[in-house]
């Protein structure tokens, strides 16, 4: 039979390079314990931006453990990366694979 794992956010969440985040009252991010998904726990707002590091302990019932540093990037708008191919979609659908590497 499986063993469950259940995760935790462990330590805290540095941020860096943020700006508009300095209000925040409570954790930026929240992990389920049953899933691992990180959620987001604040309203973003227009002109928030910065750099979040935090770790993420994954343990299970047969006493098995092991730890993940998790990095989020939250982007304003002007900072929005835009790519410009200039191929047919089935072309592209072809090579998508090329991207994926």
């Amino acid at each position: 039979e499986n063993s469950i794992i259940s995760y935790y956010l462990i330590g805290q969440v540095q941020m860096t390079l943020t700006e508009g985040l300095e209000n925040l009252q409570r954790p930026p991010f929240l992990v389920e314990k049953d899933t691992g998904v990180v959620r987001l726990n604040f309203d973003p707002q227009q002109g928030m931006k910065g750099y979040f590091d935090f770790m993420v302990l994954a343990n299970d019932t047969g006493g098995l453990q092991d730890v993940a540093r998790v990095f989020i990037y939250l982007l304003r708008e002007d900072q929005r990366v835009r790519f410009v191919l200039r191929q047919q979609p089935q072309e592209l659908r072809d090579r998508i694979e090329n991207f994926r590497e």
